[in-house]
């Protein structure tokens, strides 16, 4: 949720109960919070996925360097 936070425009939740939605959703705020990020800059993508989209975020996120961090 850190680079969600910090780099990502869309956010994809990969499915399950509404409480666990509503946790992930919370952690993305909290963090969001931690940068001064209003958390409404982060939307929902939803299927089918257009990979010209996400192509922009995974770039993002690969030239960061906190892949994996």
């Amino acid at each position: 949720m850190p680079l969600t936070a910090r780099y990502a425009q869309h956010w994809n939740f990969a499915g399950g109960p509404p409480e666990l939605f509503a946790q992930k959703r919370d952690v993305l705020a909290a963090r969001c919070a931690d940068i001064g990020r209003d958390p409404k800059q982060i939307v929902y993508i939803s299927p089918p996925h257009d990979p010209a989209a996400l192509e922009p975020l995974a770039e993002t996120i690969r030239d960061s360097g906190l892949w994996g961090k």
